[in-house]
């Protein structure tokens, strides 16, 4: 937990460090790993925001699939 702490810290000084993820190579999201993790996040204003962190064998595509199949419309 600590090594994934310190990752996202240096993200206040090296924002522009991680890379867009395979699967979201059209949005505006990037991705930092740090094994187990993967760490979402996007830049705004200079700041960078973390969206989400999940465990890098957990397949993303299914995971938004399933948020949109269980979100009121």
């Amino acid at each position: 937990m600590q090594k994934i702490f310190s990752s996202t810290d240096r993200l206040e000084q090296f924002s522009e460090s991680g890379r867009k993820p395979p699967e979201l190579k059209k949005s505006r999201y990037l991705e930092i790993i740090i094994s187990p993790c993967r760490i979402f996040y996007r830049i705004e204003d200079d700041k960078a925001y973390i969206l989400y962190v999940m465990r890098s064998e957990r397949e993303l595509r299914k995971y938004l699939l399933n948020a949109r199949e269980s979100s009121p419309l």
